[in-house]
């Protein structure tokens, strides 16, 4: 089993920002994570949890994802838990179901250093951005607006049935 991913992108000028570390637009915090199985050992995993991994890799997920798949897979495939007792993960595994999540990213480590007080929480509908020291946030559509060149407005979108709730 393959599993390739990074910690973080890199801004190249795309709102301004060069590098990384400064703001949380897409292009800091979208990495790839691509997951290979062999064929014969995918056979040997059960076909709800390979379609349940498939369907998970086309939503919003996190690097914090990768450890609880992997002791996931070795779980399933070898019938041992790794897991110690009593621990839990920020991450969920990709090999079992989940219906809403929303994931969060900050740059501001409390009593080390912060190098942006942006912070991003993000679902399958939107990216929202937040700057706590500005008191300005934008929303955006995760996969409707990649770039994010096109900012929702957000009283418009509190008016939407459900959206409120979503975004409180």
């Amino acid at each position: 089993i393959v599993i390739m991913t990074s910690d973080h992108g890199e801004g190249m000028n795309e709102h301004g920002i060069w590098f990384h570390g400064v703001d949380y637009h897409q292009e800091m915090v979208k990495v790839p994570l691509f997951i290979y199985i062999p064929d014969n050992i995918k056979q040997k995993i059960p076909t709800d949890l390979l379609a349940n991994l498939q369907k998970n890799t086309e939503k919003v997920v996190s690097v914090m994802d990768v450890l609880p798949t992997v002791l996931d897979l070795h779980q399933v495939l070898s019938r041992q838990d790794l897991k110690p007792k009593d621990t839990t993960f920020s991450g969920r595994s990709l090999l079992r179901p989940w219906d809403y999540r929303v994931v969060f990213s900050s740059h501001c480590f409390p009593q080390y250093r912060c190098y942006s007080r942006e912070i991003a929480f993000i679902d399958d509908d939107y990216f929202v951005l937040y700057r706590p020291s500005e008191g300005f946030f934008k929303i955006y559509s995760t996969f409707g607006d990649l770039n994010q060149t096109n900012p929702l407005d957000w009283h418009t979108l509190l008016k939407e049935p459900g959206t409120h709730e979503k975004l409180k």
